[in-house]
């Protein structure tokens, strides 16, 4: 469900696969498949995949061939500097001889700081042993993909992430202080919003 005030994130990942019709020879020196997953940031849980392309497509290019815009539509989406030219929220790059200026170095320190999640959630996805070396076959892939995405970890880190979020209201309550943003959203934009 896209919603405007959701804050989700977006990458790809290569996965070695021996089926030929799917991977390609790709940077890893192996047959690879891409595979764009998108998570929420606050839940870090997968919302959507898009089917795997061959893994010597750039992630822009995947991205736009995908139904992951279609999806993410009405919705913040992040991703890094591969994404350049999807209309993603990517960090700004530092041009030849002009460093950047405090404001942009402090959003990219952030960017950088939410858009960890996404390879956090990679992470777990390759502790399956189905996504280390896939045998699968044509839409098996993008299947094993989908499951491997959703199911590791993903009650117990929403379980971590409320537990933490009580235990820093609790303490900035405490403090008599205001409980402060709520979500990794509301961190996000308001980083963002002081720097513009």
């Amino acid at each position: 469900v896209a919603d405007a005030e959701r804050l989700w994130i977006v990458d790809g990942t290569l996965i070695p696969v021996r089926d030929r019709q799917v991977g390609a020879s790709s940077r890893n020196y192996r047959f690879s498949a891409n595979a764009q997953v998108i998570i929420d940031a606050d839940t870090r849980l997968a919302v959507a995949s898009a089917r795997p392309a061959p893994g010597n497509k750039a992630d822009a290019h995947v991205w736009r061939d995908s139904d992951l815009p279609a999806a993410a539509a009405g919705t913040t989406v992040i991703a890094d500097g591969a994404y350049l030219g999807t209309g993603l929220i990517v960090p700004p790059r530092r041009r030849a001889g002009r460093p950047l200026l405090q404001g942009q170095e402090e959003d990219n320190a952030e960017h950088r700081r939410v858009r960890a999640r996404i390879e956090h959630t990679f992470a777990r996805m390759k502790n399956w042993k189905i996504l280390r070396d896939c045998r699968q076959k044509g839409d098996d892939l993008h299947h094993a993909v989908q499951a491997a995405a959703t199911m590791p970890l993903g009650s117990v880190v929403k379980c971590h992430i409320s537990v933490c979020e009580r235990e820093a209201r609790a303490a900035a309550l405490s403090n008599g202080g205001s409980s402060g943003p709520q979500t990794v959203s509301d961190s996000f934009y308001a980083s963002s919003r002081e720097h513009r």
